[in-house]
Order: structure tokens, then C-alpha cells, then sequence
């Protein structure tokens, strides 16, 4: 929900995003010597990667390795029912759709967003 207060300062538009999400292993480090870089490797990076190229602005697309991990903390998920196989996603991918039980926080954000510009300003 915050995201429909986040604004772009060029124009003023709403900013949207993509997410992906697939739990597999990775290992993660600094590389380089004159632009020395955080990076992650390993075959879970690549296909977290397709799972955002794949998905669908404001909405949050997650493998079959993160719905199992997701079912046994109650959070509901729907199948996207589209074949990925083109993209090299060859197992189901689903939908993060909310938890259950969830209630969420009484923010402010138009509040907290006028704070800090005016915090900001000159």
C-alpha cells in the first residue's frame, strides 16, 4: 500500500514496481579491487532474476521454492497459470496474495511523506 504514495520527482507520477521471489542458495561477497562490488552467485540469483522479469507491476511473483517455504507461515498465494517455459521457468510460479489473519498498520503516509519534505526542504 505505501507504494501508491511513492512519487517519481520528475513528474509527480506514482512509482511502481516488479517483484520476484525464488529461496534457493547463494553466496554472497565483495568483488574487485578498483570497484570493488557486492555480488551473489549461485542458481537461485538467476531464476529470482526471471521471476521479476517475469512478473507483473505491483504485484509479487514467487516460485515454487518460496511457496513451500510461504504455505507453513500462512500466507496466501494463487497460481499464475501461464507457461514461463519460453523464460526457462519450467515450475509452477504463483502469486503472493496476502496472509492470512493479517492486520495491517495504521500509517500515515501522507504524513510521514510531508515530514520529510519538509525536513528536506530549502
Amino acid at each position: 500500500r505505501a507504494m501508491r504514495y511513492l512519487k517519481d520527482p520528475k513528474d509527480d507520477r506514482s512509482m511502481s514496481i516488479r517483484l520476484g521471489c525464488h529461496s534457493g542458495s547463494v553466496v554472497a561477497g565483495v568483488v574487485g579491487l578498483k570497484m570493488p562490488r557486492y555480488c551473489l552467485f549461485g542458481g537461485a540469483v538467476p531464476i529470482a532474476n526471471k521471476m521479476e522479469s517475469t512478473s507483473i507491476k505491483m504485484k509479487i511473483h514467487v516460485h515454487e521454492s518460496t511457496k513451500q517455504l510461504l504455505d507453513k507461515r500462512g500466507y496466501e498465494l494463487e497460481p499464475r497459470n501461464e507457461d514461463l517455459s519460453k523464460e526457462g521457468i519450467t515450475e509452477p510460479t504463483y502469486w503472493l496474495t496476502g496472509k492470512k489473519d493479517f492486520k495491517p498498520a495504521k500509517i500515515n503516509y501522507e504524513k510521514i511523506i510531508e515530514e520529510v519534505a519538509m525536513d528536506h526542504s530549502i
